[in-house]
Parts: structure tokens; sequence; C-alpha cells
């Protein structure tokens, strides 16, 4: 895989969170003598800073999986996540240039690859395993899972009723998630409504031809990954209307 070398002057064109495109290649160096989780921390913001991708990704991209593989970062959750972010932002600072095209996309198919690999083969807890799945359907470019699945986690998703376009304010458990419906002003209209878990869909992965749709995408990759549960579900909000959800997953 061919790479932008650490000591070009064509870094200084790249656009980075901090302001300072010479703090990625040395960042990328300082990974190379002697890799810290902050070292880490601090390159993967530097180039995808609350999902928004700066341009330097497209040169440090590369460089960052071939690390990863050297220092045994291919089933590190956190990595991948951080890809599946710069793999579909939400804001781009710049379009990927010609001359970083193919090596980048190069390296972003390894990773989406990779991901799938670290999620049938790693055992991981419900957290990790969350985050995991986010970031690979973000490489496999599914935008809806590759950026809202976290919420599950910090307990911040968002809905709104189909119907009456109220907002709806899940609680998040282990077991369960419930929806309260809100007015603008966060009060409540409604009391907490258990969403109802529907029967898990009988999919099968297949790598080389997984499922269209993301909900099923999810499912099958997620009972190959021998979670204990995945579930979808629905919930009547005040106009009776049913709110689809994603449940994942419960080890």
């Amino acid at each position: 895989m061919g790479m932008l070398d650490l000591g070009s002057k064509r870094w200084e064109s790249l656009s980075v969170a901090g302001g300072n495109p010479r703090l990625v290649p040395e960042l990328i160096a300082s990974l190379k003598e002697g890799a810290t989780p902050e070292d880490w921390a601090e390159v993967m913001e530097q180039i995808g800073h609350q999902r928004t991708r700066y341009s330097a990704a497209y040169a440090a991209v590369p460089h960052l999986l071939e690390l990863a593989k050297i220092q045994a970062r291919t089933q590190d959750a956190e990595f991948f996540y951080s890809l599946g972010a710069v793999a579909e932002p939400f804001e781009s600072t710049d379009p990927l240039p010609e001359d970083l095209r193919f090596d980048f996309d190069t390296a972003m198919a390894e990773a989406a690859s990779l991901s799938i690999d670290a999620l049938l083969k790693t055992r991981l807890d419900v957290k990790n395993f969350v985050y995991l799945l986010q970031g690979a359907a973000g490489l496999h470019r599914r935008r809806g899972p590759g950026s809202r699945l976290e919420c599950l986690i910090e307990n911040n998703l968002e809905a709104y009723c189909p119907s009456c376009d109220s907002y709806l304010t899940p609680q998040v458990e282990e077991q369960r998630i419930d929806l309260v419906a809100e007015d603008e002003r966060g009060r409540r209209l409604s009391e907490q409504t258990p969403i109802r878990p529907r029967p898990t869909p009988n999919l099968k992965w297949e790598q080389h031809d997984p499922p269209a749709d993301d909900f099923s995408w999810l499912c099958a990759l997620c009972l190959e990954a021998r979670q204990a549960q995945v579930r979808r579900g629905s919930a009547t909000c005040m106009e009776t209307r049913s709110v689809r959800f994603v449940r994942q997953p419960s080890s």
C-alpha cells in the first residue's frame, strides 16, 4: 500500500481539527516509536473531530491502518468506531483529492473487511460490541446505523412519532426500552410505554452477499456473532402509530 511520506510538505495543505497540519504526521511518527492510547486518541481526533472529517484523514488512514495491523489493534472497537466516523461523517471539510484517493479508498475497504472479522471473531462486552458494530456499519456506508447505534449505549436516542410528531425520549435499559412523549419544552405528554419486541427474523449472514437493508444487515451480523438478543419492536404513541427500533445487543 502506498502512503504519503510523513516528511512530505503535502501534509501542510491538508486540514486538521487543531489547525496545525504538521501535527498529524508527527503523531503518526510517535505511534511508530511507541504507541500510547493517548496518541491514538489524539490522531483520530485530529482527522475526525465530532464527526467532521478533515482532509488529513485521506493521507493518515493508510498509515494508521498499517500501524493497527502491526500493533494488534484490528480487534479494537474504538479504532473501528473512529474509522467509521471518518467513512460516514456528518460534515467533510474538503473533497477527497485525486492524488490520495487510491490509497485512502484501498485502506478503507480493507478496514471494512477487518471490522467484520473483528465482530465475528472477538468476544466483547455490550458497550464495545455496539461501538464496533457502529464503526463497521459506517465503513460499509450504512449511514443510519453507522452514526446512531451508540445512542443505545449512551441513552440519548432520539425519535419522533410519525403521526403526531411528538418528541419521544427512549429510556434504554439492559433488557428493555421505554418511550415517553414530550412537548417542545420537555414536558411529559404520556406515561412510559414499553417497546414490544418482535420475533427475531431468521437471517443468515453471507459475507459476499449481505442483506441489502440496514436492519437485516444488522440482525444477520449480530446473529452470526452469537449475540444472545437482537430485537426490533414497536410502541404506541398518542396517535397509535408504531415506531420501529433496533435493540442491539445483549450478550
